[in-house]
């Protein structure tokens, strides 16, 4: 008879009655960890989600080229545990990090999401600390009207610049670099 034991959401343990058995576990967003004896062999290894995930597709339909080739039975049981831990290691990779720190000037904003609403805590040194929650169409209205000021104020610093030796793509990218103006802006105020 096989056994087998789940333990909620991170770990899986897979015996068979010649004594094989397989630990498939997930420790790390977007990967999953793979240990024990199979087939004569001692396995070891931590695969990324989508390999993982495919290993496992190739173990259900016992294709030749799958990981390893055992029994049907075999193949499908391990399969189903590959495939059932690499997606929740990609959906643990896909919401591992919801917040982000920005440094600025004298303080940072962190920005978060919590469940379907996205907040911004803006702290200025010792001066202010304001907080937002946003819906997701609040924020992306916010950073749509963010990046085209940010794009606007750079176009401005552009046209302050002497671009004349501006010549070829190198010269372009220098003084992108020299100046901290991104080389979008250095070309809309060269094209004018």
């Amino acid at each position: 008879m096989n056994e087998t034991t789940a333990y909620p959401g991170t770990t899986e343990r897979i015996t068979f009655p010649d004594g094989d058995h397989l630990t498939i576990s997930v420790e790390i967003p977007g990967h999953v960890e793979v240990a024990g004896h199979l087939a004569g062999e001692d396995v070891g290894m931590s695969l990324r989600s989508d390999v993982a995930l495919e290993d496992g597709r190739l173990l259900t339909i016992g294709a030749h080229d799958a990981l390893w080739q055992l029994p049907r039975e075999r193949g499908q049981r391990i399969g189903d545990a590959l495939i059932a831990a690499a997606s929740l290691a990609q959906t643990l990779a896909d919401h591992a990090d919801t917040s982000q720190r920005v440094a600025l000037d004298g303080g940072h904003a962190d920005v978060d999401v919590i469940d379907q609403h996205v907040e911004v805590t803006i702290t200025l040194g010792e001066r202010a600390t304001i907080g937002l929650a946003l819906t997701t169409g609040e924020a992306r209205k916010i950073a749509h009207a963010l990046m085209g000021a940010a794009h606007r104020a750079e176009v401005s610093r552009a046209m302050q610049l002497n671009l004349s030796g501006v010549e070829t793509v190198t010269n372009l990218f220098d003084t992108a670099q020299d100046t901290g103006v991104p080389a979008s802006a250095l070309v809309e105020v060269i094209g004018r």
